[in-house]
């Protein structure tokens, strides 16, 4: 719900989901200069920064998100 494009580990079942969705980039988690790489790619891009924001609430407001 923070809006926030995700860099995570590069691992079957995330993977899936992160690129299903389009919610962020995949990274080796033993590699700091890709951890780098991908956080870069966000501040320098800022229409993939943007995309990627909205589609992170889209994912969560239609799909993960619990009714109270």
């Amino acid at each position: 719900m923070m809006e926030l494009p995700m860099v995570t580990a590069d691992f079957p079942g995330i993977r899936s989901l992160v690129e299903n969705e389009g919610i962020g980039l995949c990274v080796d988690p033993e590699n700091p200069d890709a951890i780098a790489g991908a956080v870069n790619s966000f501040a320098r891009d800022n229409d993939l920064y943007a995309g990627t924001k909205s589609r992170c609430l889209r994912a969560v407001r239609e799909r993960y998100a619990w009714e109270f």
